[in-house]
């Protein structure tokens, strides 16, 4: 069984983003998240997953934390107003609007932090250590040592 130490995955988020986020390791977390508006990472806790794949996920989502629009005054928050004027559901836009902005602040991040490509190249690949995210079902981190 792969074991994470959860405070060195925090101390790492923290540290790429500069800020001083707040970091949640959570064993009910379905994936990673990250609340632009109050500052949280969410990272989950699964069986079987390399660090690799943590550090990937830590990537990415403090790349949120960069690079996406934290205001209204953005437009990003706009989402609704833009659904209802395409006559869509305002999840399909959502949808499309997280995808575009995924593959924006990846390519923001991997300028910035050179070391970050391989790994996230390796999850792209499936070669991060499980055969599959699916494969991470099963939950489990290490706590911090007090």
């Amino acid at each position: 069984m792969i074991q994470t130490n959860v405070s060195s995955k925090s101390i790492l988020a923290k540290l790429l983003a500069s800020e001083d986020i707040t970091v949640i390791h959570g064993a009910d977390a379905p994936t990673a998240s990250f609340d632009v508006k109050n500052r949280v990472l969410t990272l989950p806790c699964w069986t079987n997953m390399s660090n690799s794949l943590y550090d990937m996920l830590v990537g990415h989502e403090v790349s949120h934390a960069l690079y996406t629009p934290n205001s209204d005054s953005d437009g990003w928050f706009q989402i609704e107003a833009l659904a209802k004027s395409l006559d869509m559901p305002a999840s399909t836009v959502k949808m499309y609007a997280n995808i575009v902005e995924d593959a924006r602040i990846e390519r923001m991040i991997k300028s910035k932090f050179p070391g970050l490509p391989p790994r996230l190249h390796r999850l792209l690949s499936g070669s991060h250590g499980a055969r599959s995210l699916r494969d991470c079902r099963h939950r489990h981190c290490r706590p911090p040592a007090d």
